[in-house]
């Protein structure tokens, strides 16, 4: 038995080595691709970290363990969100970063189910300690024209426009502009499929319909607002 164990472990370094020389192509693929955050990644897990090859391996570790038990490569990236909301992703069989890697940035698929693209972060702080604090502080006009230009922008990125949006509608509520308040919600809503069943966008929906005495509750003939927004629970 000890003669066993002995020679799996002198077996064991030619496996990896063998492992590394086998996937070294995708683990190029991915470290061009920017969406694998090593110090994320090791950080995150702590038997990467236990382990003295995986831990000077991430990638590689992703590519044989990780993503089977669909842990995250890095903060723009959600493996077990894009397996679930893209069957044809499981039904391939393929490792959902290189797959999205390979076909799914081509396509316009997202990479995760969060409100906000963590690769807008700096810009969205941006508008927060600049056009946002100015709405609040004093210079209502001109910030509202900034964001404006913004949320109108198609070139901008969804959720940067969605941010715009936001922060506007909530100055149009307080100041009993509700009609621009429930334009920026439709708006909104038609932005990403993201949008259309966010807390968010049924609270601007929400607060509209009350405020002009329109919210219907359920069973009344019209369509309501819970049959518009069935997914979202407002409470407190």
């Amino acid at each position: 038995m000890l003669k066993d164990k002995l020679l799996q472990s002198l077996k064991f370094p030619r496996l990896r080595l063998r492992l590394k020389l086998k996937r070294a192509q995708e683990v190029n693929l991915i470290k061009k691709s920017g969406l694998f955050d090593e110090r994320f990644y090791i950080s995150m897990y702590t038997d990467v970290r236990a382990d003295a090859f995986w831990e000077k391996n991430p990638i590689l570790h992703y590519l044989t363990h990780g993503a089977i038990e669909y842990r995250k490569p890095s903060k723009m990236f959600d493996s077990l969100w894009y397996v679930e909301n893209n069957p044809d992703v499981e039904e391939s069989g393929m490792n959902p970063l290189i797959h999205y890697i390979l076909h799914g940035r081509q396509e316009g698929r997202r990479t995760h189910g969060n409100r906000y693209d963590y690769e807008t972060r700096d810009q969205r702080e941006l508008l927060r300690h600049t056009v946002v604090n100015h709405l609040w502080g004093g210079y209502s006009e001109p910030a509202l024209a900034d964001l404006e230009r913004i949320y109108a922008d198609n070139e901008q990125p969804a959720d940067i426009r969605f941010f715009a949006a936001w922060h506007a509608a909530r100055w149009y509520f307080y100041i009993g502009q509700v009609e621009n308040m429930l334009t920026l919600a439709e708006l909104v809503s038609d932005l990403d499929e993201r949008f259309k069943n966010d807390k968010a966008t049924a609270m601007m929906f929400a607060y509209g319909y009350l405020a002009q005495g329109r919210l219907k509750t359920p069973g009344e003939s019209q369509k309501t607002f819970w049959q518009m927004f069935p997914t979202i629970q407002i409470c407190c």
